[in-house]
Parts: C-alpha cells; structure tokens; sequence
C-alpha cells in the first residue's frame, strides 16, 4: 500500500472510513475463503460435512492393511511317495531276494561313503568298522552273517529280511 505512493506527491489524505466502519459492524476488510463459507449456513454445513468426511476417511484408511495371505498347500514328499509305491511293488510280487540284494548294496555304499573305505567286507573289517561306527562288534559279525546267507540262499523268506532290515538299521542310528 505504501509501496504506491508517489514522491512527487505533496499532500497525502489519510481515509479512516472503512477502518472505522469494520469495527462498528464487526467486518474486516481481511477476510479468509474459509471465513467466506462459514457466513453462509448451507455452505457451513457442507463444509463442516466435507471435512468431517474427510477425517472420517483419513481415520479408517490410515490403518495398516495387509493383503490376503493365500493358503499355499505343502509340497508332497515325491520321494517318499516313489519309495513306497516300489516297496508296495516288491511286496506284491514277493521278491524278498531282490529287496535284500539292494539293501546290501545301499548299505554298502553308506559304509564307502560315511567310513572311507575303498570296498566293504564286513568280516574281515568288522573289528575296524565296529570302532569307527559305535555299534557292538557281535552287530557287525551278525551282520556280515546274514548278508552272507542272503547271498548264499536262492530265496529268502520274510523272517531272514526283517532280520537283515533291523540289523543294517543299527548302522544307521
């Protein structure tokens, strides 16, 4: 306001009308947009309506949401499924031999792998390897004993290979 005053000008009039009519009536020339929707009780509502809607919003949004977890079904063992269905197979067909020579095998390469050895032969190292494995040495010959008649026997019956089972199982405990 004063910034427009000139420095040529002499005279300045000083107009104290509108200062003096604001605080007779209670207006001001400084008026805010906010002051402007307040004088109107429509436009009070409204506003009043659109910023309590507004908090409301604010309010029930700014909780932390998550998405929706999908239920994720566990994986099959397909190995152990595999294992079983070829054990229902050799059950079926009464093969006991044919399972006995295989556990033999496997146990025999437990043995090459866990203990180092370069070929297993249970009887002569039975002593060494019931050191080395923990189980007692009568395990071990009896061992040997029984996958030595597993080898001998054309067929074997149901008792020699859950015999042979149990006792290459201590091995592996």
């Amino acid at each position: 306001m004063f910034g427009e005053i000139n420095n040529e000008q002499e005279t300045i009039y000083w107009d104290k009308y509108y200062t003096q009519k604001a605080r007779t009536t209670g207006e001001s020339n400084n008026t805010s947009y906010f002051s402007e929707l307040m004088k109107h009780p429509s436009l009070k509502a409204a506003t009043l309506l659109f910023l309590a809607l507004m908090f409301l919003y604010v309010l029930l949004e700014s909780r932390r949401k998550h998405p929706v977890i999908p239920v994720i079904q566990p994986h099959m063992n397909s190995s152990l499924a595999f294992s079983e269905t070829i054990a229902r197979l050799y059950l079926q067909h009464r093969n006991h031999k044919d399972i006995a020579l295989k556990m033999i095998t496997y146990f025999n390469e437990y043995l090459r792998s866990r203990y180092g050895l370069q070929s297993v032969n249970l009887e002569e190292q039975s002593e060494w390897i019931s050191k080395k494995s923990g189980v007692k040495l009568e395990d071990v010959r009896a061992t040997a004993y029984c996958i030595k008649q597993v080898h001998d026997y054309e067929q074997i019956d149901d008792e020699l290979l859950s015999q042979l089972n149990d006792y290459i199982f201590k091995f592996y405990k």
